[in-house]
């Protein structure tokens, strides 16, 4: 007695085919996710708090006295608004990589983001897990054709 499978790969093939030619064609998805970025970014503005949502610390009474109009309607990172405004994207894809970033080039990001010894951290680029599993959803629904 004998068992005989046999295995038709052609189908198979010409998946993995696609798939990794999609792969080397990735500019247009990591578009995308540097786009999300940018206005998950500009939401932490908006809503004053971290990429998780916590809420960044109040400003002090010395830097309230500082800002303009002595703090009145005083949004926290965004007295003069070159902050939100010197955000940026970029993205790239070639055969051998694929990335998306926001950024800015203002030389105090820094220290908003991380803090120092006389300012606390305010973060306010980052990803949270609602982004990390958004992001990977569409890289491979882009990869698989939306077979996932």
């Amino acid at each position: 007695m004998a068992v005989n499978i046999q295995f038709d790969s052609s189908r198979f093939d010409e998946t993995i085919r696609t798939m990794l030619q999609r792969t080397e064609h990735m500019q247009v998805i990591m578009d995308r996710v540097a786009a999300d970025m940018l206005k998950e970014t500009q939401m932490n503005f908006r809503r004053e708090s971290s990429p998780e949502k916590m809420p960044w610390d109040p400003l002090s009474s010395v830097t309230l006295r500082r800002r303009r109009k002595q703090g009145r309607g005083a949004k926290i990172l965004q007295d003069t608004g070159q902050l939100i405004q010197s955000l940026a994207t970029q993205s790239k894809a070639t055969r051998s990589q694929a990335y998306a970033q926001v950024g800015t080039n203002k030389d105090y990001a820094k220290k908003q983001q991380f803090g120092d010894r006389r300012i606390p951290a305010r973060s306010f680029i980052g990803f949270n897990n609602t982004m990390r599993k958004q992001y990977n959803k569409w890289i491979m629904d882009y990869i698989t054709g939306g077979r996932t």
